[in-house]
C-alpha cells in the first residue's frame, strides 16, 4: 500500500506512467462508463443523490482544511477574486438556457436552480416577515443541511467553525452574478452550537461597510444577527413552501436534476481545492488533506462497499467498486477499457474537474490535480483491499491527450 503523501503518490505516478507508456503508448478504443450489476439495482436518481453526498463530503472537508490553513478572511477574499467571475459566466449560461429575466427575483430563482439536486431540497421559502414588513426581503429555512451532515459522517462536526460565513459568501457570489446588491445572511445555522435550523435572510444592500468582501459579509452578518428577532418570524418551520414563478415553471426530471447535483457539488469542491492549491501549493494542501481526512473517508468508503453489496476482496470486486463510484459521481467521460482478474485500465476524454479549472481561469495551475484523484479513488479501492492501488498516469490537466488510470 502506497502512503498517502504527496511525495509517495507523485513518485508512484511517474513510475506507473513510464510502465504504461512502455506497454501501451495509446489507450484502446473507449467502451463507455460501465453500469455494473451492483449499480443497476438502484434508480439513477438514488445513485446520483448518493454521489452528490460523496461530493458534499469532499467539498466541505476541503473548505475547512483551506480555511483553517489560510484563515477565513484570506480564503473568502480569494473566492471573491477567482470564483466571482467564474460564477458570473455560469450564471449567464443558466439564465440564457431557462430564459430568466435579469432582475432580483431571478437572482433568487437562479440560486434555487443552482441548488437543484444538491440535496438542499428541504428549504422552505418566505417572501415577507409577519412581525415587521421588510420590503424586498426574502428568506429560507431548513432543519437539515447536507454540509453539516457531511462533516458528521466524517467525524469532524467540531471543525465547522465559520462555515456559516463561507455559505453566505458563496451564495452571495451566485446571487450577485444577477443582482450585484443581493446579500445573504444566515441568522441561524444547524452547524453552530444551539442551532436548530438553517435560516437565511436575503435583502439588497447597496454598499455594506467593509474594506474587502469578507469584511462586508461579516459586518452585515453581525448587524443582521442583532436584529434577528425583528427581521424574521418564528416558528420558521410553519412557513409555506414558495418558489419564484420562473423557478416553478421549470420541468426537470428527477434523475436529470440529481445528476446536475453531482456536477455542481464537484465544481464547488474543485473550486475550493484549486484556489487552496493556488494559495498553499499542491504539496502542502494535499498533505494537509491526507493527514486530516483519511480516517473519515476510509470509514465512509466502507459504508459505500456495503451500499453496493460487494463482499469479495479480489481485483475484480475492486474494479466493480471503482466503476460504480465513477458512475454515481457523474464521471460520464470516464471509461474502463480493460477489466479482468489482472486489473483495470481506464481512460477519460473529458473531465469536469479540469473543466472547473478552465472556468476559474486556472487551467495552468493543476499540474498535481491527478494526485488528489488518486487519493480519493483509493479510499474506495482500499475498502475492498488495501493492497490495490489506483494511479492516474496521464491527465488532461497536465496537457495529456487523455486522462489515463490503472488499477493493480
Amino acid at each position: 500500500m502506497i502512503a498517502n503523501t504527496y511525495a509517495a503518490l507523485k513518485e508512484n505516478r511517474d513510475k506507473e506512467r513510464a510502465r504504461l507508456e512502455g506497454v501501451s503508448p495509446e489507450p484502446a478504443a473507449t467502451l463507455g462508463v460501465l453500469r455494473t450489476p451492483n449499480v443497476a439495482r438502484y434508480s439513477q436518481e438514488a445513485l446520483y443523490q448518493e454521489g452528490t453526498m460523496i461530493w458534499t463530503r469532499i467539498a466541505t472537508s476541503i473548505i475547512v482544511t483551506v480555511a483553517d490553513a489560510l484563515g477565513y478572511e484570506t480564503f473568502i477574499n480569494l473566492l471573491d477574486e477567482y470564483q466571482r467571475p467564474a460564477n458570473m459566466r455560469l450564471a449567464k449560461e443558466l439564465l440564457d438556457e431557462h430564459d430568466f429575466p435579469v432582475d432580483p427575483s431571478s437572482a433568487f430563482a437562479l440560486l434555487l436552480l443552482w441548488s437543484q439536486g444538491c440535496l438542499f431540497n428541504d428549504y422552505r421559502a418566505n417572501r415577507r416577515s409577519i412581525k415587521s414588513s421588510v420590503p424586498g426581503a426574502m428568506s429560507e429555512a431548513a432543519d437539515w443541511c447536507p454540509q453539516v451532515q457531511a462533516m458528521k459522517e466524517l467525524g469532524e462536526a467540531d471543525r465547522l467553525g465559520e462555515l456559516q460565513t463561507w455559505c453566505e459568501a458563496y451564495d452571495n457570489l451566485i446571487m450577485q452574478a444577477v443582482n450585484p446588491n443581493g446579500y445573504f445572511t444566515y441568522l441561524d445555522c444547524i452547524g453552530k452550537e444551539g442551532g436548530r435550523y438553517c435560516v437565511t435572510y436575503i435583502k439588497d444592500e447597496a454598499d455594506p461597510p467593509g474594506a474587502n468582501y469578507y469584511e462586508k459579509v461579516k459586518n452585515l452578518q453581525e448587524a443582521r444577527l442583532e436584529q434577528k428577532d425583528t427581521l424574521l418570524p418564528r416558528p420558521w418551520r410553519t412557513w409555506p413552501f414558495l418558489m419564484p414563478r420562473a423557478y416553478e415553471q421549470l420541468e426537470v426530471a428527477p434523475a436529470v436534476r440529481a445528476k446536475a447535483g453531482t456536477f455542481i457539488k464537484a465544481r464547488i469542491a474543485m473550486d475550493n481545492l484549486i484556489i487552496g492549491a493556488h494559495a498553499l501549493g499542491w504539496e502542502k494542501l494535499l498533505d494537509l488533506i491526507f493527514t486530516e481526512h483519511t480516517k473519515g473517508f476510509a470509514n465512509c468508503s466502507t459504508d459505500l462497499r456495503s451500499y453496493f453489496g460487494i463482499v469479495g476482496d479480489d481485483i475484480v470486486n475492486a474494479g466493480l467498486a471503482l466503476a460504480s463510484s465513477l458512475y454515481m459521481m457523474g464521471y460520464d467521460g470516464h471509461s474502463l477499457i480493460q477489466f479482468d482478474d489482472e486489473g483495470a485500465e481506464g481512460v477519460a476524454t473529458r473531465c469536469k474537474l479540469v473543466d472547473t479549472a478552465k472556468n476559474l481561469g486556472m487551467a495552468d495551475e493543476i499540474e498535481d490535480l491527478s494526485l488528489w484523484c488518486d487519493y480519493h479513488h483509493n479510499h474506495v479501492i482500499h475498502a475492498i483491499n488495501p493492497e490495490f492501488q489506483v494511479t492516474h498516469t496521464h491527465c488532461l490537466g497536465r496537457g495529456d491527450k487523455y486522462c489515463r488510470f490503472c488499477l493493480k
